[in-house]
């Protein structure tokens, strides 16, 4: 809630349309579910999302007992030096400051790919259904006009397009028509190819 009220005093970086940039607008959705449901945005992904795909080892917060299964994090410095930004032994992800819908969410290659699974399988995977065909067509649809610069983290990303929530290819790419996915945190990236 403070995050969204302070959210809410700052202007502008750019008028609508002129520019996508990766902002805090997935972050913004979350305070808006949460609003919505009246359950935190952790317990609403268990019940709607990773319950229902048998993702036992995903949320937002790590149990003490599955600490010891998190990878160090390494993070470069501006002088080029490897330093460890999150060790399992005191990992922020075992008391979050936050539950974003943007991230900081920790799960397993297993876990993730039975998400990856369901949107593959247009929002349906092992008879689970958690989106509807047209939801998951939205999601992928190129929704940036063509000349649009996109940005993530002041790179621009050539030939990326976005969807509702997920990067597709544009124009100019290597990547076939179709494929659709998203860039994490600590390279966790994924595309689906349907």
């Amino acid at each position: 809630q403070d995050f969204i009220e302070r959210l809410a005093q700052l202007p502008l970086s750019h008028e609508p349309g002129e520019i996508w940039l990766y902002s805090v607008s997935i972050d913004i959705l979350g305070a808006i579910v949460e609003r919505v449901s009246k359950k935190t945005l952790g317990a609403f992904f268990a019940e709607r999302i990773f319950g229902p795909l048998g993702m036992v080892d995903t949320g937002f917060i790590v149990p003490q007992d599955k600490a010891r299964r998190l990878v160090t994090l390494p993070e470069r410095t501006s002088e080029g030096q490897w330093i460890v930004a999150d060790d399992p032994a005191d990992s922020v992800y075992t008391k979050p400051a936050m539950e974003s819908g943007g991230g900081a969410l920790v799960s397993t290659a297993r876990d993730y790919m039975r998400f990856t699974a369901m949107l593959a399988g247009e929002g349906e995977t092992g008879g689970v259904r958690l989106l509807r065909p047209d939801t998951v067509r939205l999601a992928r649809s190129n929704l940036m006009p063509m000349g649009l610069s996109m940005q993530f983290f002041g790179n621009v990303l050539a030939g990326m397009g976005h969807g509702a929530a997920m990067q597709v290819p544009h124009y100019a790419t290597t990547m076939p028509a179709g494929v659709f996915g998203w860039g994490g945190a600590a390279g966790t990236g994924m595309w689906v190819d349907p």
